[in-house]
């Protein structure tokens, strides 16, 4: 009982308490106070290690239910991730001069929130956080956003609130019929329904879920949402919020729904594949550096959904290693284009060329990253690829490998970034990366070379069940 309750005043406590003293702080020193607890937060996390296994039950008499929390290692890495780009996207934000603890607060309101959807594993909980994950970034888009922030944020809701409702008519339907709202009491009470029924639940799911991957063709409020956010809602949005849909489809899609799962599998995949060429294509023809890796993440993600979708270890855990790299390298991204927008104003890559000159140290990091995002071998963007490619191979053959358009399309427009920006005729220069901006892209890049050359790390780790 001590060690549920440690795990549960590390991931959901601690944050909670760091909402309240954030928002009681004065302007001048929230900041400094947000900093402190989001590394108060992230050693809480790093801490809960020791507890990986635990289960905790809590009874919700209103539905005469209970609420389940697991924290195992699928969700444990995903909530490190979310802690420490928490603590990143703080730091970080150094042009945020309006409602500063209303600022600060929602991000710590995301991480309790995200918290709350890597541990659930009942209905209820999963629902109610899942909703919950939705306040804080319709607040940092709408409020501390661009000059279309309204636009971004209504397309934004909208497109959640759609899956949403899905979901929740879904949700309701087998609540009816399932003595608790337990992942594997839904799972026994799915499997006696007729094969129509499981189909529409399962379509209900998918939608909700593929909205927030976002898989093609649900996909068109992401570009928007990442311009106009600030740089740390952008590292949020894309490091986290998009990894609680194809964490959904590993834990609650796949597992609940497995026969129909397999039936709509070559649909899926081949949204995925789409997705992975169709982002890449719409990359490269961008100038707004940030719709760039915007779009970028479309096709990225595609790759998850491959790998998640062949039904096999290799797959599931190429699936799973691009969740993080992806967050990892993709955040690293967004951060650095934010010092860059910083200092000179502008996103466009025609503004840009030269930079490598005057900024020898940005251009190192930039170009470590943009490796990364390509999938070069020994950094850890390739693994996640190669694995899910190599999964999805077993069990689609040959169309698995048209995913392979996508690898090379990556390459086409990271490059062509690079090159715009770091080469050619210097139109400005602009002051390097400051010590405190390199210290926290360093943090992210160490990650980069690790996990590529250890991936062991993470997944001696996990298992499937198959």
């Amino acid at each position: 009982m001590t060690e549920n309750f440690i795990v549960a005043h590390a991931l959901f406590t601690i944050p909670f308490i760091s909402i309240l003293v954030v928002l009681m702080c004065t302007q001048e020193t929230a900041k400094r106070f947000a900093v402190a607890l989001s590394a108060v937060c992230f050693a809480a996390c790093i801490y809960s290690t020791n507890f990986v296994g635990q289960t905790i039950v809590l009874p919700l008499a209103v539905i005469d239910s209970e609420i389940i929390f697991q924290l195992d290692w699928i969700s444990y890495f995903l909530i490190l991730l979310n802690s420490l780009l928490t603590m990143i996207s703080i730091y970080a934000s150094v042009n945020i001069i309006k409602m500063q603890r209303f600022f600060y607060s929602a991000f710590f309101f995301s991480y309790l929130a995200c918290n709350g959807v890597f541990l659930s594993r009942d209905l209820v909980s999963f629902y109610i956080f899942w909703e919950l994950t939705i306040i804080p970034m319709f607040f940092i888009i709408g409020i501390w956003g661009g000059e279309r922030r309204i636009y971004a944020t209504v397309k934004f809701i909208i497109y959640t609130l759609v899956g949403s409702i899905a979901m929740l008519g879904c949700l309701i339907y087998i609540l009816q019929h399932s003595p608790d709202s337990s992942f594997e009491s839904a799972a026994s009470t799915i499997k006696h329904l007729s094969v129509s029924i499981q189909q529409l639940l399962f379509l209900g799911f998918f939608l909700a879920f593929s909205i927030k991957v976002p898989v093609f063709p649900f996909h068109t409020w992401l570009p928007d949402a990442h311009v106009e956010a600030p740089t740390a809602g952008s590292v949020i949005l894309a490091g986290i919020l998009l990894k609680l849909g194809t964490y959904a489809y590993i834990r609650i899609l796949i597992p609940l729904f497995s026969d129909v799962a397999r039936q709509f599998s070559t649909v899926v995949v081949a949204l995925g594949i789409i997705g992975i060429i169709y982002g890449a294509l719409m990359s490269y023809i961008q100038s707004d550096i940030k719709k760039i890796i915007a779009y970028s993440s479309v096709s990225h993600m595609g790759f998850v959904i491959i790998g998640a979708f062949s039904f096999n270890n290799d797959g599931l855990n190429g699936a799973y290693l691009q969740m993080i790299n992806h967050g990892i390298s993709t955040g690293a991204l967004f951060l650095l284009v934010g010092i860059l927008y910083y200092r000179s104003h502008t996103r466009d890559i025609d503004d840009f060329g030269g930079l490598a000159t005057a900024m020898k140290t940005f251009a190192f990091f930039f170009m470590l990253t943009t490796l990364s995002s390509i999938g070069l071998p020994g950094l850890n963007g390739f693994v996640g690829e190669f694995l899910s490619i190599a999964g999805s191979y077993k069990c689609y053959g040959i169309i698995a490998l048209t995913a392979l358009i996508g690898v090379v399309l990556s390459a086409c427009y990271m490059l062509r970034l690079w090159l715009s920006v770091f080469w050619g005729e210097q139109k400005k220069s602009y002051p390097d990366m400051t010590t405190s901006e390199a210290a926290y892209i360093t943090i992210l890049s160490a990650l980069m070379v690790i996990l590529g050359i250890y991936p062991s790390l993470i997944l001696s780790k996990i298992t499937w069940n198959l």
